[in-house]
Order: C-alpha cells, then structure tokens, then sequence
C-alpha cells in the first residue's frame, strides 16, 4: 500500500509475523517531502503561492511529474501557514531539497522585506514574575511563568 508521501507501507499479517522475512528493496524510490512555511499575514497570500511555486518549480531536487504544489493549510493564531509538497526521485535527496528550499525562501523573505513571522505567545500580568536572578548581576532578571 502507498500513502500520501508516496511511501510504501507494509501491513502486517499472520504470514509476516509467523514466518520469515525477506526485505526486498522498494519497488518505487518516489516519494513526497512536505515543507510547512509561515507567512506574515499583512503579506499578499496570492503573491507567497506563487513565489513558493516558483522556488519549488525551480529547485534542482524536484520532479516535474508530479508538480510540486503549494497550499494555505492553516491559521494558526492569525498566522497564515504554507504547506508545499514537492516529489524527489530517491529518499537520499530530502535533506538536500530541505535545506535548498529553507535557504531560498529566507532570501526571497530577505530581499523583499518580508519577515519570517513567530507564533505569537501570549502572556497576562497575572503569569509573569519577576525574581532576582544574582546579586552579583543586579540589573539581570529572569522571569518565570507562574
């Protein structure tokens, strides 16, 4: 059976358990590697598909068949977040297509002013307190959530 990834899984039954086991070499070295990017959310979402569309696109690990594709798959506390699912011939090529997309997108973010945006963490007056951390660094605090 293949999932989604294009990963082959093997489902166990009474024959894999009980007798012996041949690892045969995959029949397909396909396989999907999904990437999610966070957006900030002032930025033109139609302009980000397409600029990661093309970083996709343009990427040296990618296949062309199946295209690579970009999706707004969340909002996570007002953050719009990305996913692009991009297909490689040989599992081996994951990190390097990882890196080479990571390093694409921050320049593109870089060049055009766009800031990699956080999750924003909330905190109310009511959590924060503030102890002294040294005595031999009085102006140095840390605060711990209570």
């Amino acid at each position: 059976m293949t999932d989604w990834n294009h990963k082959e899984i093997i489902i166990p039954n009474k024959e894999f358990i009980t007798k012996q086991f041949i690892n045969w070499s995959l029949s397909d070295t396909l396989t999907r590697v999904v990437l999610r990017v966070p957006a900030p959310f002032q930025t033109d979402m139609k302009k980000i598909v397409k600029v990661l569309l093309q970083i996709a696109k343009n990427s040296s690990f990618s296949l062309n068949t199946p295209p690579p594709e970009v999706y707004l798959v969340d909002l996570q506390q007002g953050l719009p977040m990305f996913e692009i699912r991009i297909h490689i011939s040989d599992i081996k090529l994951r990190m390097p297509l990882c890196h080479q997309m990571h390093m694409l997108i921050i320049e593109y973010y870089q060049n055009n002013g766009i800031k990699l945006p956080c999750i924003p963490n909330y905190l109310y007056n009511n959590q924060l307190s503030i102890n002294n951390f040294d005595s031999n660094y009085p102006n140095t605090n840390y605060y711990t959530i209570t």
